[in-house]
């Protein structure tokens, strides 16, 4: 059975949405980000590590970017019970 090697996730105006995504077996899925996309996150399971978690995009619309965190969470709510997550950190403050 394939398994998922990376996943894109769209945090939107509706919450988190999933996107483009990659399988072990070369499918390729791909979903163009939704219009309104305040941050995407890309999902990564390489073959001999830890899965983890990258910001590829973000708004530079720091208060859009902030409330959409609070009512929807700095990652999607299955990546956020994983050891190796990072926080997202909000737009503006330091790391």
């Amino acid at each position: 059975m394939a398994k998922v090697v990376c996943s894109d996730r769209h945090l939107t105006e509706n919450g988190w949405v999933s996107g483009t995504e990659r399988w072990d077996d070369g499918t390729l899925t791909l979903v163009s980000p939704p219009s309104e996309t305040a941050m995407t996150v890309r999902y990564s399971v390489p073959l001999h590590r830890p899965p983890f978690v990258t910001t590829q995009w973000k708004t530079d619309k720091t208060d859009r970017l902030n409330d959409l965190f609070e009512k929807f969470g700095k990652l999607p709510e299955d990546l956020r019970d994983l050891d190796h997550a990072p926080e997202a950190t909000p737009v503006g403050e330091d790391a």
